[in-house]
């Protein structure tokens, strides 16, 4: 939804701090699996999981190349491996043998034998499926997606089924993992986290010539304020060059907490005048939740705004260019993770 004097996104996004969880698991009734089937079940763009486990980031690369060798057999006229020669095509076969595809004798037409949680244990395994994944990174599966689309549903989590494109980011720090899935090609870059001690990254999401970031701040009392306001910055910066950029994320930092701070050290932060905070819908009239702030030095408030955590918190919220329009909602409530999945139209 532009607004005045902005440049078009006309996006939906999509971001969930998952507490650890792994998305892509195949178990039965585990939070994961739940809470990857809402996700996929939602009408979104892109969506951004944090927080996912190691064990994600491998399965990740598994199931892309399933379904490049469902595309294979299901629509060869589009087939990832018709597309390549000499060594790209050596890489490819060998990872895909250690998926142990059967396409004979069997009612599904395509069987993978091999155990993925397995697979993505063995270093072995995962770097020569990551060699076939690189093999085919300048394939563009959409066509094939879409020839497929039965079959992959079938056989793929629905994650990997619905969305073409994606990017795995392991920061090295014990499950801080991005996990990202996009209907359009998106290129990721990092950026490190300014507050001092605090090994943590935004991502910056190039799609279509704008600009998304996305970040879990860390959670000590100044560490979501100092990187809210990074975030900021950045925005006046893309913007600055004539792009259009958002901001979307766990900010480890309450919404109201930050504007009464604001208000009440006259901070020079860009936001109000450059920059808007999209916070999701207020509370019924009347209704109010309590919430202790550590910003504050322990102060209590009366919120407005409901809780995106469960520590009462409205912690994941999204940052905007002033006077672009733009709604925030919580798309699915804190049940299986710690936290809401909240939806940014722009």
């Amino acid at each position: 939804m532009p607004g005045r004097d902005s440049l078009e996104l006309d996006l939906q996004i999509l971001f969930w701090n998952v507490q650890t969880k792994n998305v892509l698991s195949r178990e039965h009734g585990a939070a994961g699996q739940s809470i990857a089937a809402q996700a996929a079940a939602l009408n979104c763009d892109i969506v951004i999981f944090c927080e996912v486990t190691n064990e994600s980031m491998a399965l990740c690369e598994i199931e892309e190349l399933k379904r490049n060798v469902l595309i294979d057999h299901y629509a060869p006229d589009f087939s990832p491996r018709a597309q390549l020669t000499g060594q790209m095509q050596t890489d490819y076969d060998n990872g895909v043998a250690l998926l142990q595809a059967n396409t004979t004798r069997t009612r599904r037409g395509v069987n993978f034998t091999a155990r993925a949680d397995q697979l993505a244990r063995s270093a072995t395994s995962m770097a020569s499926i990551g060699d076939a994944i690189v093999a085919t990174g300048h394939y563009n599966p959409v066509a094939g997606m879409n020839a497929a689309q039965q079959q992959l549903s079938e056989h793929l989590v629905p994650l990997v089924a619905k969305y073409p494109y994606c990017h795995a980011r392991d920061v090295a720090q014990n499950h801080r993992n991005y996990l990202i899935y996009s209907r359009m090609p998106l290129q990721c870059t990092f950026h490190q986290v300014t507050v001092a001690s605090a090994q943590r990254e935004i991502v910056e999401i190039e799609v279509g010539g704008s600009v998304i970031y996305a970040v879990h701040a860390p959670a000590f009392a100044s560490g979501g304020r100092d990187t809210v306001q990074q975030l900021a910055n950045l925005i006046v910066q893309q913007t600055g060059q004539g792009r259009q950029a958002v901001a979307i994320g766990d900010m480890n930092c309450d919404c109201e907490e930050l504007q009464a701070y604001l208000a009440q050290h006259n901070t020079p932060m860009a936001l109000g005048t450059t920059v808007s905070i999209v916070p999701p819908p207020a509370l019924p009239a009347g209704q109010t939740t309590e919430f202790r702030s550590s910003l504050l030095r322990g102060r209590t408030l009366n919120k407005r705004l409901p809780p995106t955590q469960r520590s009462g918190g409205t912690l994941d919220y999204a940052l905007v260019p002033a006077g672009t329009q733009a709604s925030l909602q919580i798309a699915v409530g804190i049940d299986e993770s710690d936290h809401a999945a909240v939806m940014l139209e722009v």
